[in-house]
């Protein structure tokens, strides 16, 4: 709601408030980010559920339980991750001649080397962790996540190569799809679990409740969201400049 109210109202502030709403946007932005990777930690490393003899296990743990080192760290690493993917789109969306893309172009390279190392400090962190991940990592089958590691790398150097030769559009393809690949990479590691060590797959799903979320799932929210995705695309599409930037 903030950064709602701060993008609304900006352009109709008088600069001390136009500074204030710059603040307030980069704060709630910084925070949905930060604490959006805590969640993932928290996931991560599991939580206590009661178990109940019939319906669903509810949250037995403490209100900061959530709040360890390493979901800190993931914290963190989801900000470093969004900062790169903006530094990308703000390439991509900006004339070359304009400041605010010359800024994000010097920006680029330090960001990206960042990204790297939250990355590999991640998978570190989380092989030495959790059991779960590191019995598949390097278990019998450690080949099939070395394919996975091999094309989320292919992708990182693409994503490199097109910052270097100012191919933003297709460095954002590239840095998707190494997002995509490392995210379906820990989905499948930690499957059959929903919750590591608490809750699977199987406990979690009925066949009634199972059928009507992939009914309104598949046939009414993922095909409005391509769609609408795919018009905001189309209707942006082109590079612009401060000039035509909303409220200026």
């Amino acid at each position: 709601m903030s950064r709602a109210v701060a993008l609304e109202f900006r352009h109709l502030a008088s600069p001390f408030w136009q500074r204030f709403s710059d603040g307030v946007f980069g704060i709630a932005s910084l925070t949905v980010t930060f604490f959006g990777g805590v969640c993932v930690g928290a996931i991560l490393q599991g939580f206590a559920l009661d178990n109940p003899a019939q319906g669903v296990p509810h949250y037995a743990g403490g209100a900061f339980n959530f709040i360890t080192p390493f979901s800190i760290w993931t914290g963190i690493a989801s900000c470093i991750a969004m900062t790169f993917s903006g530094v990308l789109f703000v390439r991509a969306r900006f004339e070359k001649t304009e400041p605010l893309r010359q800024i994000a172009a010097r920006w680029t390279a330090v960001v990206f080397w960042l990204a790297i190392i939250a990355v590999v400090i991640t998978w570190i962190w989380s092989a030495a962790n959790f059991d779960w991940a590191r019995d598949k990592w390097f278990g019998p089958h450690f080949w099939i996540w070395g394919i996975f590691a091999l094309l989320a790398l292919i992708c990182i150097e693409m994503v490199r190569r097109d910052t270097l030769k100012d191919k933003d559009f297709a460095a954002i393809l590239w840095f998707n799809g190494a997002a995509l690949i490392l995210g379906f990479g820990m989905l499948i590691t930690m499957f059959p679990w929903l919750v590591p060590g608490t809750w699977t797959i199987w406990n979690g799903a009925t066949p009634q409740v199972s059928l009507i979320t992939f009914t309104l799932t598949m046939g009414g929210f993922v095909p409005v969201m391509l769609m609408y995705n795919w018009y905001q695309i189309w209707v942006f599409r082109g590079r612009i400049s401060k000039l035509v930037g909303y409220g200026h």
